[in-house]
């Protein structure tokens, strides 16, 4: 005989799966954030990084990181910056295996943060700018000491009053309240 009885099983299959939604952001700098976001949403998404490059290339390592499980997420979403266009055939590859991209509108992710903190209009020329600017505004020197600080320029209510004139932000807040 069984070691369960048929009414433990019985039970065991009426459970729901909770929603879940996969995250891959270009780069280090976006998976740290997105995973301050998904702390101060209390949000069960995976996190992960797409170790940078091109468009394609993420995509690519996406697929790769997940290649079997993709399918136990009800959203996957590629959090990309604005610098580069996409191949043409990428929109198509994204769809053939249910990615959403999210494109920043800044050239990186740190002038995307700088825009957040109201800081990023018409004081930037580039990446490297925006990268300086930001480590200097906020005062890291590597990425652990970056997570660290995100909690006193990021605070919930910051990104909450923030969300409602940046739609990037909004649509990933959105993705991590699911």
């Amino acid at each position: 005989m069984s070691r369960f009885s048929n009414s433990r099983r019985a039970k065991r299959l009426e459970r729901f799966p909770q929603s879940s939604v996969l995250i891959v952001g270009e780069g280090q700098t976006e998976e740290v954030f997105l995973k301050h976001l998904k702390r101060i949403y209390e949000s069960r998404a995976t996190i992960t990084n797409g170790y940078g490059g091109s468009p394609s290339s993420v995509l690519q390592k996406a697929k790769n990181q997940f290649p079997k499980n993709s399918n136990i997420f009800d959203d996957k979403v590629l959090l990309l910056d604005g610098d580069v266009t996409p191949p043409a055939r990428f929109d198509a590859d994204c769809q053939t295996h249910g990615y959403e991209v999210v494109t920043t509108d800044s050239v990186c992710i740190e002038c995307f943060l700088l825009d957040l903190l109201g800081l990023a209009k018409g004081t930037v020329n580039s990446c490297a700018d925006c990268k300086r600017k930001l480590k200097n505004h906020m005062g890291y020197t590597n990425m652990s000491n970056f997570s660290q600080k995100l909690p006193l320029f990021f605070s919930k209510s910051k990104l909450e009053t923030t969300r409602s004139s940046n739609s990037t932000l909004d649509k990933i807040i959105k993705l991590l309240e699911k």
